[in-house]
């Protein structure tokens, strides 16, 4: 018969950790690894290709604004709690003048810095023919607005629908500037002005917002927007 080794009353007794246990502390030190990975990523990839892009879009919308102004692009934490439908916005002091910068979503600002490299290969024939847009090129449409909109809201217009008529009118110039040829810009223009302005709320929507009309940036011209 084997002997049993008697334990002291009050002694601590060793505990041998289960597989179990083995298991999750594995699991979070590997998820802690992967956690540091993607804060290092950011850190020394997207975030200076995301601030390459926020010069590029700032000195776009400082062209608009006729002074020197800023684009802030969310951050990717911002971004995955963000629930808000705006693409932009522009804030305003007390006194009722526009901030230096506007904050624009990570998506409008991914969209306008890819433009670029993802502009060949047919891939915005929808805008010049009668072919059904994918959603993936509306969004594009409306992000290279989006800044455009901004912009008139950063030179110190605030009324939703001036802001609107004028942001048409540089469409073209914002999607030039990103990389679009003459032509693809001018076509992401027309396509804006055609078949989505038409559908926008009243809040954004003027009738006087026409060729020839009040908010028409160059009277006299027949180009329209």
């Amino acid at each position: 018969m084997l002997r049993g080794s008697i334990v002291p009353q009050g002694a601590a007794l060793k505990t041998v950790p289960r597989q179990a246990d083995l298991r999750g502390c594995v699991f979070k030190y590997v998820l802690l690894l992967g956690v540091a990975a993607g804060v290092a990523a950011y850190l020394f990839v997207l975030q200076p290709e995301l601030a390459d892009t926020e010069e590029d879009l700032g000195a776009i919308a400082s062209q608009i604004a006729q002074r020197p102004v800023a684009v802030e692009c969310q951050g990717i934490i911002s971004h995955a709690i963000d629930v808000t439908n705006s693409e932009g916005r522009v804030e305003y002091t007390e006194s009722g003048a526009p901030a230096d910068k506007t904050q624009l979503k990570r998506d409008v600002c991914q969209r306008l810095g890819d433009f670029r490299a993802t502009r060949g290969a047919g891939r915005y024939a929808c805008l010049v023919s009668e072919l059904e847009c994918t959603d993936d090129i509306l969004k594009t449409v409306k992000a290279v607005h989006t800044l455009s909109h901004e912009a008139w809201h950063l030179a110190g217009v605030k009324d939703e629908r001036i802001v609107e008529c004028y942001a048409m009118q540089t469409d073209q110039l914002v999607a030039t500037s990103v990389g679009a040829s003459k032509r693809l810009g001018r076509a992401i223009a027309v396509y804006y002005a055609v078949e989505i302005y038409p559908h926008l709320s009243t809040k954004y929507r003027s009738s006087s917002c026409k060729n020839g009309g009040p908010y028409d940036l160059s009277r006299g011209s027949r180009t329209w927007p």
